[in-house]
């Protein structure tokens, strides 16, 4: 079935301030919706995406690498743990980011953009070829992982960042557990309160990716906190995973340097070298 032919099946909803971000034609897809699901799919695996899909030169490791997940809601300190697992331990780690596969959401036929309105919805991410990565890294493969673009919501065509085979696969991104779990040999869950991830959100979008405050609310609202608590923090109550699995608590608000998820990072770094 084409492209223009599954589009026309998908509800369209009504565009709120942080959705196109200035592109007045562009057009939102419920990409909740089961034919949203469709469109996508066919959209990531045109012919322009192909490079990404493709495996780099093999890098002989003698260990078969292992897969970690960091998820956690947004704001929750996910980046802290990146930061300190890639400071303490880089030559055996590959980090990837699940942020890196939302998308891409492409164009219909006019030309115009088509845009997704809910971020924190499985259907917004690629996890297709983040799976096919995440296979090729673990067979000692470089791979060329896509870029992606907050401030306008595409993914970048024809670039890539490089990623080369380690030891440890770290997949970090809010939906990595809802999506991934059962591949997992480590997962690392991140907390902290709804409050506090909601106040930290605000203030890295408004920074980091050219939001305003009103379009940082009005997403918090629609999407990320019901996204949250379907999606994330479920995985984070006692007994749902099994197996290999810490929990870091992020909760305090301090100053630069000592977040609780940085100061107690001996006990998720000691679970990693423990995978070597």
């Amino acid at each position: 079935m084409s492209m223009e032919s599954e589009f026309s099946r998908i509800p369209l909803v009504s565009a709120d301030s942080w959705m196109l971000l200035g592109d007045e034609s562009g057009l939102i897809i419920d990409v909740s919706s089961s034919e949203a699901n469709n469109f996508l799919e066919i959209t990531r695996r045109l012919d322009e995406w192909k490079y990404l899909w493709e495996s780099g030169e093999k890098i002989e490791l003698s260990v078969l690498p292992q897969i970690v997940l960091l998820f956690g809601p947004s704001g929750s300190g996910k980046d802290i743990v990146v930061e300190e697992i890639l400071a303490e331990m880089e030559e055996s780690v590959s980090h990837i980011s699940a942020d890196w596969y939302y998308g891409p959401f492409g164009k219909i036929n006019d030309g115009r953009s088509v845009y997704a309105n809910n971020y924190d919805h499985p259907h917004s991410v690629d996890w297709g070829l983040l799976e096919h990565q995440v296979g090729l890294l673990r067979d000692g493969l470089v791979i060329k992982a896509p870029i992606y673009d907050f401030s306008t919501h595409r993914r970048a065509g024809g670039e890539f960042r490089k990623v080369e085979p380690r030891p440890i696969i770290l997949v970090s991104g809010i939906m990595t557990a809802h999506a991934l779990k059962d591949q997992a040999d480590l997962v690392i869950g991140v907390f902290a309160p709804e409050i506090i991830c909601i106040k930290r959100r605000i203030e890295r979008d408004i920074s980091e990716r050219g939001r305003t405050e009103h379009q940082c609310l009005a997403q918090i609202e629609a999407t990320v906190l019901p996204g949250d608590r379907e999606y994330v923090r479920p995985y984070l109550e006692p007994g749902i995973l099994q197996g290999n699995f810490i929990l870091v608590d992020n909760s305090v608000n301090t100053g630069l340097g000592e977040e609780p998820a940085r100061l107690n990072r001996d006990v998720y770094l000691e679970a990693l070298r423990r995978l070597l």
